[in-house]
């Protein structure tokens, strides 16, 4: 039994995003869903590397046993770490491949992202930490975020959570973002 679950799972991830005789990243209808390690927002900001905005310049598919995107982007503003003035990082999915419904970032999008540094030989210098759980989507002052923290619970926008669509989401002020994360760290 557990040999032809095994047998099903690796026949499932080749069919999804290609294997390495097959590089071709293959859009999906239903996409690609998988569990990620929850970090709390105190851990995300400690286990970072690199805590910065950022404005997305370009993208390209990194083809592979699993579909990634890697950018290009400018920092505008740097929270924690060391970095240049433009990084790399890889984002999961791409081509039409979303993982767990993550749109994938298009140039001139700005974010405030908690990265890793990426170990060994690898297409991008940093990933993002627990890819949509570190993931701040700037719009003007407030930032939108996929899943709710309540850690963050007192920096939200209160007149904005009537335009949040999904009750996981969360919208929080960008400064007192700053801040928190500032605190973590020191």
């Amino acid at each position: 039994m557990r040999r032809c679950i095994s047998v099903l799972i690796v026949l499932f991830v080749m069919s999804g995003c290609g294997f390495v005789g097959n590089t071709k990243c293959s859009p999906s209808s239903t996409g690609i869903e998988t569990e990620r390690e929850w970090y709390s927002f105190k851990d995300s900001v400690e286990q970072a590397d690199l805590i910065v905005e950022v404005e997305i310049v370009e993208n390209s598919i990194i083809n592979g046993y699993m579909c990634k995107t890697k950018h290009t982007a400018t920092v505008l503003e740097n929270f924690g770490g060391e970095s240049e003035q433009e990084i790399t990082f890889l984002q999961e999915g791409g081509n039409g491949a979303l993982v767990n419904g993550n749109e994938i970032f298009q140039p001139g999008d700005r974010y405030i992202l908690m990265l890793k540094e990426t170990v060994g030989e690898s297409a991008a210098q940093f990933w993002i930490l627990g890819d949509e759980l570190s993931t701040y989507k700037v719009d003007g002052h407030s930032l939108i975020r996929k899943y709710r923290y309540e850690e963050l619970q007192s920096i939200e926008i209160d007149h904005m959570t009537d335009l949040i669509e999904d009750e996981n989401m969360q919208i929080v002020d960008r400064e007192k973002l700053i801040e928190k994360v500032k605190e973590t760290r020191e």
